[in-house]
């Protein structure tokens, strides 16, 4: 036998209120005034008789798809997860669903995504993004179309809201961690060498790390790869193939998983972390602090950048796009853990 499919009349029925009440609060319209009281009542009586919206029939009739897109770059560096998991449990408090792609940090990945963006079914998206995204020639046209937000460090686009970290503050905290432990000199691995982030990240450490008094040369960008398989060998070779007086005394790493790799890829080249070099990440995801060592690590505030983005992309989602874009710049905080030292003795 078929089971009747539960309405908002049922609803409203169960709850003792209007219809129109019923429809204004479960689709969280601006315009509904109604009390706290009586929205409990209505999504206590909707749990209770297991309603649920008939999405494509409010589609189409004009309504919300209740759908948010959210890209990363990789699903596998828990980063990217932590911020997509927060992502889905806070919209997931205001009714919608998350969809994720990954974008791989290929400029082809980042084409397709926002070439198709304007043609979504979804209400709005949220991007985490790099350099490679907000260069490409379809940034623009995804931006007047769609309810964006940017996540991430470094942005330039002023089309649309964003919500982004000091790397630059933090990186500064680190170099001068490093300096107070006597080291004269720093360099950089990357995680994804064929991505435009990497460089520019080089060159925001060359300039830091002059202005502090630090050394640093082109030869101490250590190109990590695309995987973390090659971010450990590529680490090896480096630390081989250098003499001791010829390698800085530290390793600033693109993020914590690329640092994991390179601490590993320096053990097998019979480098000690931190008695040898030491070696700090950027991003300051949980296994980082489960580490045998707990990895030194320029933190970026997880939760607080995925409340804000959702925050301004829900004001857009409601609002359209009547308001000017906004912009949040987020603290770095310098974690300490057990991975810098004191500058060996030469």
């Amino acid at each position: 036998m078929k089971t009747r499919r539960i309405t908002l009349k049922d609803v409203a029925r169960e709850s003792g209120v209007a219809v129109s009440t019923v429809s204004s609060i479960l689709n969280k319209r601006p315009d509904n005034w109604a009390s706290e009281a009586t929205r409990k009542r209505v999504f206590d009586a909707s749990a209770r008789l297991g309603f649920r919206p008939n999405k494509m029939a409010r589609s189409l009739r004009g309504k919300n798809f209740d759908l948010v897109l959210a890209s990363a770059p990789r699903m596998t560096n828990p980063f990217f997860a932590e911020l997509a998991s927060g992502i889905r449990r806070r919209l997931s408090f205001e009714g919608l669903d998350l969809t994720v792609e990954e974008t791989d940090f290929h400029q082809q990945r980042y084409t397709h995504l926002l070439d198709g963006l304007p043609g979504r079914s979804i209400d709005g998206a949220i991007l985490v993004t790099s350099a490679a995204m907000e260069s490409d020639q379809n940034f623009p046209r995804a931006a007047a179309a769609v309810p964006l937000v940017l996540l991430g460090a470094g942005l330039a686009s002023t089309a649309c809201c964003r919500v982004e970290c000091d790397i630059s503050n933090g990186l500064q905290q680190a170099i001068l961690h490093l300096r107070d432990l006597g080291h004269g000199s720093v360099g950089m691995m990357d995680c994804a060498s064929e991505c435009p982030d990497a460089a520019n990240l080089f060159e925001l450490i060359t300039r830091i790390s002059g202005e502090l008094g630090m050394r640093i040369r082109p030869e101490w960008h250590v190109r990590g790869g695309g995987s973390l398989d090659q971010a450990r060998e590529n680490a090896r070779v480096w630390a081989t193939r250098s003499e001791r007086n010829e390698r800085p005394g530290a390793l600033v790493c693109t993020n914590d998983m690329t640092a994991i790799a390179c601490i590993r890829g320096l053990g097998e080249a019979g480098l000690r972390v931190p008695e040898d070099i030491s070696v700090i990440g950027i991003d300051g995801i949980q296994i980082a602090e489960m580490l045998p060592r707990r990895l030194t690590t320029i933190a970026q505030p997880i939760e607080e950048m995925v409340a804000r983005a959702v925050h301004l992309l829900l004001g857009r989602i409601r609002g359209g796009f009547s308001a000017p874009p906004s912009s949040i710049l987020l603290p770095c905080h310098l974690r300490l853990g057990e991975t810098t030292g004191p500058a060996p003795a030469i």
